[in-house]
């Protein structure tokens, strides 16, 4: 215990004397991270046992400590350095990504959050031009490490972010032509009412029926003071690695996911006349990994009711969807309560009762059995016969609209323009 405890030791004293040289040998100016790193004390109280009997993560470790003697030795051996931790960053990152996500132990997170930002840090002293590099790694420590040590992250990222922007003022193109498609005709709307109170939403709506709500988000700073539109999440969010969904729909062969920058995917496949393929960042907890986003949004106050199925102390999730028109979200069900808030463009969306699951066909597979068989736009008749005789509900929901949507309801969305909604699950 000792051995793993004076081994890490000296990596987070490494990670102290590059804080320090960035603070005061470049245009950063002030801290890059908290001065104490506190939370980087807490991770590592937590490291020492959890990789105590694993020999994999305490070679990782023995490699980070021969890394920083190499580097504390010298400047000339700081780029043989820098290959040996990237080597380590790439296998941590096979471990997350070996068997099932849940299984993973907290030691390859904190292992690789702390790869990556070893790297980001020695990027960073090596040339200052790294920036987009040392971005790219904090994103990536954000979404697959270790939530204890994402206070650093955060404080490096929203830094460097801001140096980017300063740098090089990205910009939308000027010929980006707004697309909307044919909206939907509404034949059987989903109730709509505005202004609902707290005592209104629990005893008439919670649990009860699907609900559009207007009038309840004008207060976010997302609809008025820091109005969102594509320059703006260009300018606040554009140099962010973000997981993108390529392809029409997740149940298709051809789906898969790409990590890119949020300007790239913006420029390659909301903007673009002729994008190679329809493409969505769906369901990303995009606000646990830019803060400066979640300011400008509120948690609804509905969110505070509570059911008896809801777990002590149990979180509110909170999703992000943005995408060009033409996104789709199949006919599906989620388990918790939802409240989907649409801040940009319209979408398209139709609601079935959890009554009618039987004629809706759902997967047989176990990862798809909340997901129906029937392509709703073109349903075939002849293998879903039952399909027809399944009543819904439907609406279009525009800026400043909330739909309540409780557990188990069945929903198809498609956006009809560049869209940016957000939900929250409870």
């Amino acid at each position: 215990m000792a051995e793993v405890s004076s081994v890490t030791t000296d990596i987070f004293d490494l990670l102290q004397v590059y804080n320090d040289f960035v603070v005061e040998n470049n245009e950063l100016g002030g801290q890059v991270c908290p001065k104490e790193f506190q939370s980087l004390m807490v991770m590592r109280d937590e490291l020492f046992p959890a990789v105590r009997d694993n020999s994999d993560a305490l070679t990782v470790i023995c490699s980070l400590r021969e890394c920083v003697s190499s580097i504390l030795r010298g400047k000339q051996e700081e780029g043989y350095s820098t290959g040996r931790v990237q080597m380590l960053v790439d296998l941590c990152w096979e471990k997350l990504h070996t068997g099932v996500w849940s299984d993973v132990g907290k030691e390859w997170r904190m292992l690789y959050g702390i790869s990556c930002l070893m790297l980001a840090c020695m990027q960073l002293v090596h040339n200052m031009d790294n920036i987009v590099i040392a971005v790219k790694l904090c994103d990536k420590a954000l979404m697959m490490g270790h939530p204890v040590i994402s206070e650093i992250i955060h404080s490096l990222a929203d830094k460097l972010t801001d140096i980017l922007y300063v740098r090089y003022s990205p910009k939308l193109h000027n010929s980006y032509i707004h697309r909307v498609l044919e909206p939907h005709n509404i034949d059987c709307p989903i109730k709509l009412c505005s202004d609902v109170s707290l005592q209104a939403f629990q005893t008439q709506i919670f649990g009860i029926e699907p609900v559009v709500i207007f009038g309840m988000m004008s207060d976010w700073p997302s609809m008025s003071i820091r109005k969102w539109d594509l320059q703006y999440l260009y300018r606040v969010a554009g140099c962010r690695t973000v997981p993108i969904e390529i392809g029409s729909k997740y149940t298709d062969s051809d789906w898969r996911q790409e990590l890119m920058l949020l300007s790239d995917f913006i420029d390659k496949y909301v903007t673009s006349d002729n994008p190679p393929s329809t493409a969505y960042l769906a369901q990303h907890t995009l606000f646990d990994q830019i803060p400066l986003l979640k300011r400008d949004i509120y948690i609804p106050d509905y969110c505070a009711v509570n059911d008896s199925d809801r777990e002590e102390g149990q979180e509110i999730r909170i999703h992000s969807w943005f995408g060009p028109e033409g996104t789709v979200s199949p006919l599906h069900y989620d388990p918790p309560h939802n409240l989907l808030c649409q801040v940009m463009g319209s979408k398209y969306i139709r609601l079935y009762s959890p009554d009618y699951t039987d004629c809706l066909y759902p997967h047989d597979d176990k990862l798809l059995q909340n997901t129906s068989r029937v392509d709703i736009e073109i349903p075939d008749d002849k293998l879903y016969p039952k399909f027809k005789e399944a009543i819904f509900i439907e609406t279009i929901l525009k800026p400043g609209q909330m739909l309540y949507i409780p557990p188990k309801w069945w929903h198809f969305v498609k956006s009809l323009e560049v869209s940016f909604s957000v939900s929250f699950w409870w």
